[in-house]
Parts: C-alpha cells; sequence; structure tokens
C-alpha cells in the first residue's frame, strides 16, 4: 500500500517525509487555499521539498472538458510526476481520455459510487479516489463502495489504482490493507494517530522504569564499593 500525506503546508511534508513511508503529496483546492494564493506557488514550494520522483496531485477548477483539459495541460507543466485530479463527472471523463492520451497522469477524484469509478477507468484515468467516510455521510457503506470499485477494477484488469481518501478511523486503514486497496492519502494529524497508542506509551514508560530499577539495584554507589573494600 502507498501513503501520499493530504496537505499542502510544507512543513506538515517534512515532517512525514522523515518518516521514509511516504510516496507524494496529494492537494485539492480547499487545502492549498489555506496556505496559498496560487497553484503554482504551491506545487513550486511542494517541489522544492520532495523528491522528484514522488507524485505530487492538483486539482482543477474548470467544470467543461475544453477548459478542464487546457488546465491539465497547465498542471501537468508545473513539475515532473504532476498527477491531475478532475471532479468525477460527465466532462472530466471526456477530459480523462484527452489528458490520457497526451501521457499526463489523471485521478477521478471525489468519487461516490463504483459506476463512476468504472467509467473513469474505463477512460484511463490512473488513479481513482473514492470519499469513504464521506460515503458513510450520505447514508451508504463507504468500505463496501470502495471494495465494490477494486474489485471491479481487478474483475476487468483495468489499470487504474485505487486512491482511498477521507479515512478517518484505524479500523478503515486496516480494512482497506486487507482489501488490497493500492493506495491511501492521510491528512497529517491522522497519519500521527495512527502511530501513537496510550497501551505503547504506557509500556514504554515501564520499561524504562523497570531498567532503571535493575539498574540501581544491580550498580552499587560509590560508597558501598568503599565499603565492601
Amino acid at each position: 500500500m502507498k501513503f501520499y500525506i493530504d496537505t499542502s503546508d510544507v512543513e506538515e511534508i517534512k515532517a512525514a517525509l522523515d518518516l521514509g513511508i511516504i510516496s507524494g503529496v496529494t492537494t485539492n483546492p480547499s487545502i492549498i487555499a489555506r496556505s496559498w494564493n496560487s497553484f503554482e506557488d504551491a506545487v513550486s514550494a511542494i517541489d522544492a521539498v520532495v523528491n522528484e520522483e514522488m507524485e505530487v496531485f492538483a486539482e482543477v477548477l474548470s467544470t467543461s472538458c475544453e477548459d478542464m483539459v487546457k488546465e491539465g495541460k497547465k498542471i501537468a507543466s508545473l513539475r515532473k510526476n504532476m498527477v491531475v485530479k478532475l471532479p468525477m463527472t460527465m466532462e472530466a471523463i471526456k477530459a480523462i481520455g484527452i489528458l490520457s492520451q497526451c501521457g499526463i497522469k489523471t485521478c477521478a477524484t471525489i468519487c461516490f459510487h463504483p459506476v463512476q469509478a468504472l467509467l473513469a477507468s474505463v477512460a484511463k484515468a490512473n488513479y481513482v479516489a473514492p470519499y469513504l467516510s464521506r460515503i458513510d455521510d450520505i447514508g451508504y457503506d463507504g468500505m463496501k463502495t470502495v471494495k465494490e470499485i477494486h474489485d471491479i477494477c481487478r474483475r476487468y484488469d483495468l489499470r487504474t489504482e485505487i486512491l482511498c481518501a477521507s479515512i478517518r478511523s484505524p479500523k478503515q486503514m486496516i480494512e482497506l490493507a486487507k482489501e488490497g486497496i493500492e493506495a491511501v492519502t492521510l491528512a497529517p494529524s491522522f497519519l500521527r494517530s495512527l502511530m501513537t497508542s496510550p497501551s505503547t506509551e504506557q509500556m514504554i514508560v515501564k520499561f524504562q522504569e523497570d531498567w532503571e530499577n535493575a539498574v540501581r539495584t544491580a550498580v552499587p554507589s560509590v560508597g558501598e564499593k568503599n565499603e565492601q573494600l
């Protein structure tokens, strides 16, 4: 499974990269708007801290196929290994096909239904991004939807990878891993939470205390040594 960090905050990206497990960076217009005034500035800053082989995702704002293609080409030109995200619409399906013919990587995002993912896969999107917990939020079974998307793509030997977004719990992560989902994108705070547990912290403290007690018992003080002499 590949892990992507979902942010445009350079310091958060650096901290995630230090873990040595991150394959790239995903963004969307809302994420970029928190810290930047332009896509170009955001991508330039991200590019300065990531390996050039790592993928960076940026999303178009356009809604028509023609404008999506123009914007997608501009985004793709910003750096090596850019992935153009397109919101899952009929116009996006057309744009994905055109961009794919130009050798530009694409991701069909904001995917809420297996049929959307199937159409994007047939159009040769490199990734489809189902919003797991947001599917739950609207009353459907997000995990079931993601599994159905994965099953469809594998059944027809489609080369599109699942990039699962909107993950909120470790349990969801376990289910995705068991299913063989290719990639996930994680908010920095959630990524940090996956690596911590109160039980782990308690055991670390216990190990340290037990070791210190053992050392104090086993090694006599200077006064004790003199008395023994």
